[in-house]
């Protein structure tokens, strides 16, 4: 979550978006906010890839973000 927080300049690289959601889905286990909202260790989250997905040059903290962003507001609406 720090690596959220911080400050810092853009860090464009390439970046499996698979793996950037994964990383993402595991740290809402460890958000005080999110349980407080609701506990995503109770529930079950299905990742269904493509498994040749290519590669996408991104900033991967700001990417993360969304998906947090996208999470938390799925919580607050329907958990």
């Amino acid at each position: 979550m720090l690596s959220f927080a911080r400050k810092s300049e853009s860090r464009f690289a390439k970046h499996n978006i698979a793996d950037l959601l994964n990383k993402t889905i595991s740290l809402t286990v460890n958000d005080n906010d999110l349980k407080i909202k609701y506990d995503f260790r109770q529930i079950k989250i299905e990742r269904h890839f493509q498994k040749d997905l290519s590669d996408i040059y991104c900033d991967g903290t700001k990417i993360q973000q969304v998906f947090l962003n996208i999470l938390k507001k799925w919580c607050l609406c329907y958990g």
